[in-house]
């Protein structure tokens, strides 16, 4: 981008500062005869540079005070007779400063020409701020997925190690989720329990109901005595412990036994 700039505008010197933080930073350079000929990194209002990012208006410096900048051939060096200065800038933010050291004058066509590559490389420049924002949020999205993935993995497999039956209900009466005991005292697949009436796996549902609604009323029950009938006729008598759970705002979600 520089040399073509310095191409077209017949500049041969040109450097870039991108906005870091709450400082410019040279990010790009062209023509430069020595690693530190120009000025690395400023804060806005910190000498030339700084003042155009902190004005967010152009700079035109000609004569150029001795020391600021050097156009350098292979026979000598030299002053240059103008130093340009452009904001570019994104919805009255200045996100770089371009820097041209050059040898003549630069006409209103050729500060035009500047004045439009800044607006554009400003909206490029904001784009690629988005852009690598979105990549930002995705990326803490995708840990943020993979350590709630992680603590549901650990909780089920805390589920999944205890050997009583373990069931959650909604506030409907209707299964939620089971654990592997669940399905070997009922007999019945995870898939069929989901969604089917708690109390209809018991020799007594109505009783089976009663604890249930014992415990949305008090919140809890323990050794409440009830009888599971297994698929193929077989009786289990059991202790029913169970209790409300709640989301974050405090409401019941259901029954946890």
């Amino acid at each position: 981008l520089l040399e073509k700039l310095c191409e077209l505008l017949g500049a041969p010197v040109a450097a870039f500062y991108l906005k870091e933080g709450d400082r410019y930073r040279r990010r790009g350079a062209y023509g430069l005869a020595r690693s530190n000929q120009a000025q690395s990194d400023f804060a806005p209002g910190e000498g030339v540079l700084g003042q155009c990012a902190a004005n967010a208006q152009p700079t035109v410096l000609s004569p150029v005070p001795s020391g600021l900048s050097i156009i350098s051939s292979g026979l000598a060096e030299f002053p240059p007779n103008e130093l340009v200065l452009y904001p570019v800038m994104h919805r009255k933010e200045v996100l770089a400063v371009l820097e041209l050291a050059t040898t003549g004058s630069l006409d209103a066509s050729q500060h035009e020409f500047l004045r439009a590559a800044c607006e554009a490389l400003g909206l490029h420049l904001a784009n690629l701020q988005v852009s690598e924002h979105n990549l930002a949020l995705l990326e803490e999205t995708r840990r943020q997925s993979e350590k709630l993935h992680a603590s549901a993995h650990y909780a089920r497999s805390l589920i999944e190690a205890s050997l009583d039956p373990l069931v959650t209900i909604s506030p409907e009466g209707k299964i939620t989720d089971v654990n592997t005991a669940t399905e070997q005292v009922t007999g019945v697949d995870r898939e069929t329990l989901i969604g089917s009436d708690f109390a209809d796996y018991f020799v007594e549902p109505e009783k089976a109901r009663e604890g249930y609604r014992e415990v949305f009323s008090q919140g809890f029950v323990t050794d409440y005595a009830l009888t599971i009938r297994h698929a193929s006729g077989r009786l289990v008598d059991v202790l029913y412990n169970a209790s409300v759970y709640r989301d974050e705002e405090g409401q019941v979600l259901g029954v946890f036994a």
